[in-house]
């Protein structure tokens, strides 16, 4: 079992939902598009990456095998799966979490993207990219104790290197951080940013304004505030 994974029965795993997608798709431009308005791009025929999808929450594009191409990756109750330029799609983690929100970057500074993810029910995680063209992935959990919804990352503390930030559900819910203190993605020390924010769905983060550090933009369930 990864260690991603807490032990639990059959009732205990995350619901597969309708509200999933079942099929990948690709929509590509077919010319481009000029002076177009954005009702008249030229769009093409939807092509189909994989029809057998098992219940995907987020996708992200990267080069994750280094090959000079971009990748989907994909993460939800059905596993983290990823689909290589032109081939079918490899599953890196079959585990059952209710994984919500994933991210791509060099978490470990070894010069090739790692994966992390954030759950509900197996909190952060991330899938260390040990041999440097996906072909090898170490599991490790960040923090099993939180009920993980939105995920962004930045060097939040401008240290020199990459931290995590995550809008938590659950409870009163807040957004926290973790600093990745050593560089390398073996220690992690959480802190949170803003404890108040009641089940924050979604995170991310930017230089709203413009001092040459980074602030934290977050949403909330149940709000109509945008908070940051």
């Amino acid at each position: 079992m990864s260690p991603c994974h807490r032990a639990r029965n059959s009732s205990q795993a995350p619901p597969k939902s309708s509200l999933y997608p079942t099929a990948l798709f690709l929509l590509a431009l077919t010319s481009l598009p000029g002076q177009s308005s954005a009702a008249n791009l030229p769009w093409g025929m939807a092509q189909t990456l994989d029809g057998s999808v098992q219940d995907l929450a987020a996708l992200v594009v990267a080069d994750l095998d280094q090959d000079g191409s971009d990748d989907v990756i994909g993460v939800g109750p059905g596993g983290l799966r990823w689909w290589p330029s032109s081939q079918a799609g490899i599953t890196i983690d079959a585990g059952t979490s209710d994984w919500q929100q994933l991210i791509v970057r060099d978490l470990d500074a070894d010069g090739d993207p790692d994966l992390a993810a954030v759950s509900p029910t197996d909190g952060l995680c991330w899938w260390q990219n040990s041999s440097g063209d996906a072909s090898t992935w170490s599991a490790s959990t960040i923090d099993g104790s939180v009920v993980g919804r939105g995920l962004a990352v930045a060097d939040l503390n401008l240290d020199g290197t990459v931290d995590l930030i995550a809008g938590l559900g659950g409870g009163t819910g807040s957004v926290e951080w973790w600093s990745n203190t050593l560089g390398d993605g073996s220690n992690w020390v959480r802190a949170a940013v803003d404890a108040s924010v009641a089940h924050s769905s979604s995170v991310a983060v930017v230089d709203l304004d413009r001092d040459g550090d980074p602030d934290v933009v977050a949403t909330a369930d149940g709000s109509t505030d945008l908070l940051a």
